[in-house]
């Protein structure tokens, strides 16, 4: 029983905090500081009856939407019902999962990533972002002069960091602004 897994041997990093849709799919949110090792994360850890059970995550199943965000697919979790009962547990990376980054990385860097909206089209490129009194902005360049988009995890559908792309469901008026 020396394999038994423990606790001891991970790191909360965050929560699932509601279903996404009707296939299966849980939103976690986590600490900004686990992104990198959710990224690369093979299976997380949760808590039921006071045990660490691991789930394998499914192919490409953990997608990052913000810096505190991910839609996460787990193997064997099919249906919104299924992933209602794992609303509320607590979420675990085992320690020798855990990607150690340098200790200035800066988490929130876009500056450079292309915001495409949902259907693929280009809107613009991020030049700074920054923040008014808690709520976070996008300034891009686009066509048509800089327009300040905000940054919040409800309007971002993926960010791609191997092609600097942050795809957005923009409210619509939203860059006529």
């Amino acid at each position: 029983m020396d394999n038994m897994l423990t606790f001891q041997d991970c790191v909360k990093i965050g929560t699932f905090t509601k279903p996404y849709g009707y296939s299966g799919t849980l939103l976690l949110r986590f600490d900004p500081e686990w992104e990198a090792s959710l990224e690369s994360a093979e299976r997380v850890i949760t808590e039921i009856n006071g045990l660490p059970v691991p789930w394998f995550t499914a192919h490409d199943g953990i997608r990052i939407t913000s810096s505190q965000s991910a839609l996460v697919d787990l193997d064997w979790i099919e249906d919104q019902e299924t992933a209602e009962k794992l609303c509320g547990h607590e979420v675990y990376l085992l320690k020798e999962d855990l990607v150690i980054q340098a200790p200035n990385q800066e988490h929130n860097d876009l500056t450079g990533y292309q915001v495409v909206v949902e259907d693929g089209l280009p809107i613009g490129t991020i030049i700074r972002t920054e923040n008014f009194s808690g709520n976070l902005v996008m300034i891009l360049e686009t066509p048509h002069g800089e327009k300040m988009v905000p940054l919040h995890e409800d309007l971002v559908v993926e960010h791609n960091t191997a092609l600097r792309t942050l795809k957005m469901n923009l409210p619509d008026g939203l860059l006529e602004l």
